[in-house]
């Protein structure tokens, strides 16, 4: 599967993203790695949960995961009021990641 933004063209996609890695660094104070993500699985308060592009957030089910962002020591969770158009991106630790899925690979992901 392509990289993509959900609601976002592809003429647009590349630099929307650019903005939405700026934004984490400058919350974050920490450098954003050219990683594009498709989805993580991983574990919170002990149970499993998989944060997908263009799906429900786990943790904002009413939100959808626009992008997926590596950073040195954990993954942030974007959607719209969480980390995309402002707020905080929900924060995972990479201790608790089980697996990491890139885009070109979601289409085989279950």
């Amino acid at each position: 599967m392509d990289f993509y933004i959900p609601g976002v063209s592809a003429e647009n996609r590349d630099s929307f993203y650019d903005g939405i890695k700026r934004f984490a660094e400058e919350q974050l104070g920490k450098p954003v790695i050219e990683h594009k993500v498709g989805a993580i699985a991983y574990t919170h308060n002990g149970n499993p949960v998989i944060a997908r592009v263009g799906t429900p957030d786990p943790m904002a089910p009413f939100e959808i995961v626009r992008a997926i962002l590596e950073l040195e020591d954990l993954y942030a969770v974007c959607t719209e009021t969480r980390g995309v158009l402002s707020g905080y991106p929900n924060l995972v630790g990479k201790h608790t990641v089980q697996e990491v899925i890139n885009f070109e690979d979601l289409e085989d992901y279950a």
